[in-house]
């Protein structure tokens, strides 16, 4: 082991520390999403109520952070515009329950947006942080030296 070999090990050791606290923080978003997206609506009569809320949480729970999203928008979250549109029934003593957070086009469209890139970055974020080919070591070099020399890049965070 070289002088240069220990601070760069440290530096990694740091950086994949700091990227396993962002996977997990994303998978608690994740779960809290799968848990709003799942008891947001839940329709049926009284009589199979338990067995919708059942069924519907175990559909969700199957769901990959972009589908979440994608059924997230527009129905959880929705443009000002829809509040207090509601589903007609052919049935009668139907129950529906559901939350909605109505906000301004804009804001909707604004959070819509950022939504989407969270799942994108979520997506490539270990591709980007560990890629499988040769230069993988020359990115993990690069981020251990900009950490290493006090400096701060996209996604990095000094954790002092």
């Amino acid at each position: 082991m070289t002088s240069v070999d220990g601070p760069l090990l440290t530096a990694r050791h740091e950086v994949e520390h700091l990227f396993g606290q962002c996977i997990l923080r994303l998978q608690v978003f994740e779960l809290a999403l799968k848990s709003i997206v799942a008891g947001h609506r839940v329709p049926g009569s009284w009589a199979t109520f338990e067995d919708a809320r059942t069924n519907r949480i175990a559909k969700v729970r199957r769901k990959t952070l972009g589908e979440l999203v994608s059924e997230m928008m527009g129905s959880v979250l929705v443009p000002d515009v829809q509040n207090g549109q509601r589903a007609e029934s052919d049935r009668d003593a139907e129950f529906a329950c559901s939350v909605r957070i109505a906000f301004p086009a804009v804001e909707f469209a604004r959070i819509e947006t950022e939504h989407r890139e969270l799942v994108a970055l979520r997506n490539t974020l270990p591709l980007r942080m560990f890629p499988s080919t040769s230069a993988s070591s020359k990115n993990l070099r690069r981020a251990c030296d900009q950490h290493s020399a006090g400096r701060t890049g996209p996604g990095f965070r000094s954790p002092r």
